[in-house]
């Protein structure tokens, strides 16, 4: 008896075989950090999920998660950085209650999404310093 399979269900087969393609490839691994830190650290800390997480599902999906912070998803996105965000990054480094494995993978899906983990990101891709 074959099992019935649902459009719902047949969109995610055919969209996780598009990742899995994806990250076999040579570059697969920086992907795969991006992917890694989408779903944030593992504490309902906000800050740390608006200066970090946020920043990260705004660059990887701008169409998706348009340039309200109210999306559809329920996620929380952030589209402009600013100087506190900042500050919440440069003291996540210090701070022992949030995972290393997040804070490894949200640096490296900085450095692949073109984003400054120390300074502001402006839209033009240059880097307001930050005066701590």
């Amino acid at each position: 008896m074959k099992v019935k399979i649902s459009p719902e269900q047949r969109f995610l087969r055919k969209s996780l075989k598009t990742l899995d393609e994806l990250l076999s490839r040579k570059y697969g691994c920086l992907l795969f950090d991006v992917l890694s830190a989408l779903r944030g650290p593992d504490s309902d800390n906000n800050d740390v999920k608006k200066a970090a997480t946020g920043l990260i599902r705004g660059k990887a999906f701008p169409r998706v998660l348009s340039k309200s912070d109210d999306n559809d998803l329920g996620l929380v996105v952030t589209h402009e950085d600013n100087e506190d965000l900042v500050n919440v990054r440069r003291d996540l480094e210090n701070n022992r209650e949030e995972s290393r494995h997040f804070l490894n993978h949200a640096h490296l899906a900085f450095k692949h999404l073109g984003l400054s983990w120390y300074t502001v990101n402006i839209p033009t891709n240059q880097h307001k310093k930050v005066k701590k």
